[in-house]
């Protein structure tokens, strides 16, 4: 696990350096899911934050919440691990609606 967190960093440095936001929102999802695995929760939850302020579509936002609200339970941060379940819910029903349209 160190050494895919080590290796998605190096990832999320190189990307950083591009002006690809799509690219940069899936480089943090995947650093911030790694880092959480490691044990590394303040460090995922910021990665992943971070992303999901960035995800600029609903597909961007629905691919981080769940990462998020992982690492959020994982760090026992349950107000956050509530918050990010109810965009969930709300990423769902949108969706939902959308495909009945």
């Amino acid at each position: 696990m160190a050494t895919a967190a080590h290796w998605t960093g190096k990832g999320l440095a190189v990307t950083r350096r591009l002006d690809d936001r799509p690219a940069l929102v899936h480089a943090l999802r995947m650093h911030g899911n790694e880092l959480r695995k490691t044990g590394l929760h303040g460090a995922a939850l910021d990665r992943l934050r971070h992303a999901a302020t960035l995800a600029g579509t609903d597909a961007e936002r629905a691919a981080v919440q769940p990462l998020l609200a992982r690492a959020a339970g994982a760090a026992g941060r349950s107000g956050l691990f509530d918050h990010t379940c109810a965009i969930n819910r709300r990423l769902l029903d949108h969706a939902d609606h959308d495909a009945g349209s």
